[in-house]
C-alpha cells in the first residue's frame, strides 16, 4: 500500500489523497506539484533530504530506471538538483505509466455494448463458479452429518 499524497495516510480516493488511474496528465501534474519534498532545500545548491520526501517515495515506487534515479537522488542529496526537477520527473513517470490505461479506458467508454456484454459474461461465469462451489460445500456438509 502506498502512502497518499498527504504523506500520512494510505492512498485513498475518499481521503482525497490519491493519484487516480483515470486522472488526466494535467491533473497528475497539479497533484505532483503539491507533493511535499524537503522544506530545508531552499536553493538548488542546498543538499536535499529524501526522508519524508513524497516525490522521492513515489519515484522509488514507480520509476523503472533505478540506476538513473539513484544518481539523481545522490545529486539531490549533495546539492545541485531542484525539487521541481524531481517533480517533473515524477510527472513524466506517472503519465508514462497511466497513458496506456487512459487510452484503453477512453476506448472502452466509447463502446458501451462491449462493456455490458463483458459484465454479463463475467457475471455468468462468476455465478457458475459460485454454484459449483456451493454444491461442493453442501456435499461436504452432508457427508459430515
Amino acid at each position: 500500500r502506498l502512502l497518499g499524497t498527504d504523506g500520512v495516510n494510505k492512498m485513498s480516493k475518499s481521503l482525497n489523497n490519491a493519484i487516480l488511474l483515470k486522472d488526466e496528465a494535467d491533473v497528475v501534474k497539479k497533484k505532483v506539484y503539491k507533493l511535499f519534498t524537503d522544506p530545508l532545500h531552499l536553493r538548488i545548491e542546498d543538499p536535499g533530504h529524501l526522508e519524508g520526501n513524497m516525490v522521492a517515495y513515489y519515484l522509488d515506487s514507480f520509476d523503472p530506471h533505478k540506476e538513473e534515479l539513484a544518481q539523481l537522488k545522490k545529486d539531490y542529496q549533495t546539492g545541485g538538483v531542484a525539487d521541481i526537477t524531481l517533480k517533473n520527473r515524477l510527472v513524466e513517470v506517472i503519465n508514462t505509466l497511466l497513458t496506456p490505461m487512459r487510452e484503453e479506458r477512453k476506448r472502452l467508454i466509447r463502446d458501451p455494448e462491449f462493456l455490458l456484454s463483458t459484465l454479463k459474461e463475467g457475471s455468468l461465469r462468476g455465478r457458475e463458479q459460485v454454484e459449483k462451489t456451493f454444491k461442493e460445500v453442501k456435499e461436504q456438509i452432508y457427508l459430515k452429518l
